[in-house]
Order: C-alpha cells, then sequence, then structure tokens
C-alpha cells in the first residue's frame, strides 16, 4: 500500500479499502463489502501530521481509538488488526 494524500472525494487502495470523507480532516475507512471498519483523521502537530485510527466496535457503541501514527499507512494496518 501506498501512502494517500486525501482530496474531497472518495478515494480507494489497491486493496479495495475505500475513503469517504466525513469532515475536512476525517474519513470513513470502508471495506469491499461496504462496512465501515473505522475512521482516520489527520492531525496537524508540530514537526508533522498525526493520523489518528478509530476502529468501529459495535459492541462499545461506536469508535474506539487505535492510536496514533506518522502515516495513512500505518494507521490503515492497525485497523486491520
Amino acid at each position: 500500500m501506498q501512502t494517500h494524500t486525501f482530496g474531497p472525494r472518495t478515494s480507494v487502495v489497491g486493496s479495495g479499502i475505500r475513503f469517504v470523507a466525513v469532515t475536512d480532516d476525517t474519513w470513513r475507512v470502508v471495506d469491499p463489502g461496504g462496512r465501515i471498519v473505522g475512521h482516520v483523521q489527520l492531525r496537524p502537530v508540530p514537526g508533522g501530521t498525526r493520523v489518528r485510527a478509530k476502529r468501529f466496535n459495535a459492541a462499545a457503541g461506536g469508535f474506539v481509538l487505535v492510536g496514533e501514527f506518522w502515516s495513512v499507512d500505518e494507521a490503515i494496518a492497525a485497523l486491520r488488526n
């Protein structure tokens, strides 16, 4: 997988995962079957941009923080695990 620059539209990565814009800095991660996997959120910090990953958990009633990463690739990998 390669690191992606998000735009205003839906983006698709090679594995069939789609990113759908929710806000200017948050994207919904959707698997090839149309299920919501989670959210990724870009956060500017000194020295760069952090990517916050939240996994959707129906039992928890929403999204659970997985972690913050320096790349979208790392955030997506964490959502897959």
